[in-house]
């Protein structure tokens, strides 16, 4: 599956109220991921594929959230 991209940021989680895929999973689920990048539903990228993106070099994460009251916080993280 090729990883969807938001502004040049790649989706790595998605948890949204009500959401049909849940994150009550196994460990082949969380090391393979879940739920799909072009839904409006709960979504993990996977951990083998996290992994590999932190083999690349540099790399920055940025965490948005987004509240019932559709206020955002942008944090930013480089490693």
């Amino acid at each position: 599956m090729p990883l969807l991209t938001i502004n040049g940021w790649i989706l790595m989680q998605r948890k949204v109220t009500g959401g049909s895929v849940s994150f009550i999973q196994n460990w082949a689920a969380y090391r393979d991921g879940f739920g799909s990048p072009t839904d409006n539903d709960n979504y993990w990228l996977g951990l083998d594929k996290v992994y590999r993106l932190m083999q690349l070099g540099s790399v920055r994460l940025r965490v948005e959230v987004d509240n019932i009251f559709h206020s955002n916080n942008l944090p930013q993280f480089a490693a």
